[in-house]
């Protein structure tokens, strides 16, 4: 009966096992199935899981879709694979100089298909497009993604997608992570480091749900358009050039929570063309140099119990709201004075000029600092690195 027992159980584990798909295994020392990550691609079938070992694969092939053909070091032609490298110091995807070319648009991962797959543990390096993906879903994990001068390290248009515990180094004038035609996406626990954009939008986004991030040194932090909303909480854009914070052409609510904005021209952009809706709590906006807050048109945003410490300029700056009086609620803040009319001094609105429809409601006001907490991730990033 023992007998049966135990060989009735290797029977499940094998049966389990089989049903998790495939293992194979890529090795530059040829000590794997392939030297190669495409021809691993070419040979699995759905579920499998591709194990990449260290070293660099810098291999180009194909990636072909309907308008275009360029050169990808893994096109994807299989739904539903995981991608596992040897860890972020180990496995590198791309060449060891940046690669560029004005006639196409060379990449790491290219997707066209609409498939779906895991990628972890690795580095993506030198390349325009680190991550390009058309329809499915996506999530990478555990990774790092380097970009050089005007990439897009991601390029994503997906079904669905999560991008977690991430560092993606962005190139002078590049961008991050770039989203359109996407219906949902949660990026967590990643750090946007560079020069460039952080993360942007263009057409046809859904929800995007952000948190826990950090964005460092960037040109512009987050850019929220085009129907894009969502979530962005306990995040930290730090030191940008230009804008922390913009939100334009939504006719969806975006909701802050924890957000700490420290320098920059400007802190928070609202484009209100289609009726932007913000709301925050716990919204740190300081040191900046031209705007805290900057709204136009028909932006209906709130913040309580906030902070709005700017170290130059205006705190608030109304325009263009030329339609209905809006009325937008600002009370409860603390604007680094406890004197009525040096806060009012630092607000344009409708009590400045009749032309502007809009009136910025901020008394009561608090006397002191409010109990927010400036988020500091440093040591949960050093957590995951």
């Amino acid at each position: 009966m023992r007998k049966f027992t135990i060989i009735f159980a290797l029977v499940l584990v094998l049966g389990a096992g089989e049903a998790c798909g495939r293992v194979w295994h890529v090795e530059l020392d040829g000590s794997g199935d392939f030297t190669d990550i495409q021809p691993a691609v070419e040979s699995a079938a759905p579920g499998d899981t591709i194990m990449i070992g260290p070293g660099r694969f810098d291999t180009f092939h194909d990636c072909v879709a309907p308008a275009w053909t360029e050169d990808a070091i893994v096109a994807m032609v299989q739904d539903d694979l995981t991608f596992i490298g040897a860890g972020q110091d180990q496995t590198f995807i791309g060449p060891q100089e940046y690669l560029y070319s004005n006639a196409y648009d060379p990449k790491a991962f290219c997707s066209v298909d609409g498939f779906s797959a895991r990628i972890q543990d690795l580095t993506i390096d030198n390349l325009e497009h680190g991550i390009y993906w058309w329809r499915g879903r996506l999530e990478v994990e555990n990774c790092t993604m380097r970009g050089g001068p005007s990439s897009r390290v991601l390029l994503l248009s997906l079904d669905g997608g999560l991008v977690r515990n991430c560092r993606i180094e962005i190139g002078d004038g590049g961008i991050g992570m770039g989203a359109s035609y996407l219906d949902s996406l949660v990026v967590e626990e990643c750090d946007f480091i560079g020069n460039g954009t952080g993360f942007t939008t263009a057409a046809g986004v859904g929800q995007v749900d952000i948190s826990d991030c950090r964005f460092v040194g960037n040109t512009q932090g987050l850019a929220f358009g085009f129907g894009c909303h969502g979530t962005i909480k306990n995040v930290e854009i730090i030191n940008t050039l230009s804008h922390a914070l913009q939100i334009v052409y939504n006719d969806f609510p975006v909701v802050l929570e924890n957000v700490h904005i420290d320098g920059g021209q400007y802190g928070i952009i609202v484009d209100g063309l289609d009726a932007d809706i913000v709301r925050g709590t716990n919204v740190i906006v300081e040191n900046t140099t031209i705007e805290a807050i900057w709204l136009a048109a028909s932006a209906d945003v709130s913040l309580k119990n906030s902070h709005i410490l700017p170290a130059e300029g205006l705190a608030m700056h109304l325009s263009g709201y030329l339609n209905d009086h809006m009325n937008l609620d600002f009370t409860g803040n603390y604007w680094g004075t406890t004197d009525r009319d040096s806060i009012a001094a630092m607000i344009v609105d409708f009590n400045d000029d009749s032309s502007i429809h809009g009136t910025v409601l901020f008394e009561p006001f608090a006397d002191g600092p409010l109990p927010t907490e400036k988020q500091s991730l440093g040591g949960l990033r050093s957590m995951f690195r």
